[in-house]
């Protein structure tokens, strides 16, 4: 189901910012959508988007 060893790809970050994009009001379902579509974990894809891609990092993870 979920491949943890696969390394992280421009195509897959591009693919969560689509979803957050979709439904951004409603942000946990969009990383578990984005999660099925690469064969990350939620978890994963919530840490990489607050970790890496978005520049308020810090600040947003503290509202999740």
């Amino acid at each position: 189901l979920y491949n943890m060893a696969t390394k992280w790809t421009e195509e897959k970050e591009k693919i969560i910012l689509e979803e957050v994009e979709k439904n951004p009001e409603h942000i946990r379902d969009a990383f578990k959508v984005a999660s099925e579509r690469i064969g990350k974990t939620p978890y994963a894809v919530c840490t990489r988007y607050y970790g890496k891609m978005n520049p308020n990092a810090k600040e947003n993870l503290r509202q999740v």
